[in-house]
């Protein structure tokens, strides 16, 4: 709708710049006459195309009103994001609050990240309904941060070995956080979560479980 009344008030604007020109020239080829009745012909020549002009400015008004309008809509969109970022940010901030006794880098690294994070998933309406897009936003925004949190995990840093292949030090306490803050998931997600976390970690971590029991004891 935009596009068709911008082109219709640009016609409509080089027709009544071409409409006055031709007046001008009128105007010129007689005396101008200083009296009422010189300033009525001279008005009369802008009546005969008063619709045109009328209609110049209704459109160029009505332009402007929908410029008006549209600023305030997206005013309204942006104010409802905001709002919408400062809710879930404060239930991050409170589930981190729950989990940063041994992941005390866990805040920093959700702060880097979580506006990207959150347009992310705000244009998702806040869910994952699918792997696709579960791949898809730790791609983008978290697959980089995982084996840093789970090294600087203080049970990992103070043991540095694994029971198995398949376990990860920061595992649960990152579960509770990620699924904590969508309002919608798959079923299933919580497995292809773990996968995603085990693949980005050191390929070359120590497995041990004899170990790993024997430094928990």
């Amino acid at each position: 709708m935009n596009i068709i009344i911008i082109a219709t008030s640009l016609i409509l604007v080089a027709i009544s710049a071409s409409a006055l020109i031709i007046i001008q020239v009128n105007l010129r080829k007689e005396n101008f006459d200083p009296s009422i009745i010189g300033l009525n012909n001279y008005l009369k020549e802008f009546s005969e195309f008063k619709e045109l002009f009328a209609a110049t400015i209704t459109l160029i008004v009505a332009y402007f009103g929908i410029l008006r309008l549209t600023a305030a809509e997206l005013a309204n969109r942006e104010k409802v994001k905001q709002d919408r970022f400062n809710e879930w940010k404060n239930l991050l901030d409170i589930r981190i609050i729950e989990v940063e006794k041994n992941n005390k880098y866990f805040k920093r690294q959700f702060i880097t990240l979580r506006w990207k994070l959150f347009e992310r998933l705000y244009d998702n309406k806040m869910e994952i309904n699918s792997q696709k897009d579960l791949n898809i936003i730790f791609n983008d925004e978290m697959r980089s941060s995982v084996r840093f949190l789970e090294e600087m995990n203080d049970k990992y840093s103070s043991k540095g070995v694994y029971p198995s292949k398949d376990y990860s030090y920061i595992y649960d306490d990152f579960q509770f956080i990620f699924l904590g803050i969508l309002d919608k998931y798959y079923n299933g997600i919580e497995e292809d979560l773990k996968n995603i976390i085990l693949n980005s970690l050191n390929p070359e971590r120590t497995v041990d479980y004899d170990l790993y029991t024997s430094t928990f004891r």
